[in-house]
């Protein structure tokens, strides 16, 4: 897989987590797991927590890197239930096939912290 193919990987899989209600882009591997820093959750209740969430608002890619093996994207967001601005980061992993697994953090920052 190329920087430019993975970089598309990691596009899709966000362009999707905005509107889940099209199809994943990539298949999960079996022992997929989402790891938010408080918990994990297998691929079906990510899924499930994923299409439960009312979208985001404000949402703005802040910066992505990707490799044969995974990478990360950090973006802004706005909590449509709380309207609190926070800074997500995912580092993705996969495999030539499959995502594997994926790593959340997340803080919570004021509105003028946005870069750019």
């Amino acid at each position: 897989m190329t920087e430019t193919e993975a970089v598309a990987r990691i596009r899709s899989l966000f362009e999707w987590w905005m509107a889940p209600e099209n199809p994943l882009p990539v298949a999960l591997a079996d022992k997929f797991e989402f790891d938010s820093g408080l918990g994990t959750m297998s691929a079906d209740d990510w899924l499930w927590w994923v299409r439960q969430n009312p979208g985001w608002g404000a949402v703005r890619v802040l910066g992505l890197v990707a490799s044969s093996t995974g990478g990360s994207i950090v973006f802004g967001a706005t909590d449509p239930v709380t309207n609190l601005r926070h800074r997500i980061s995912w580092s993705v992993m996969w495999n030539e096939e499959t995502l594997t697994r994926i790593l959340q953090t997340a803080v919570t920052v004021p509105e003028q912290t946005e870069l750019g």
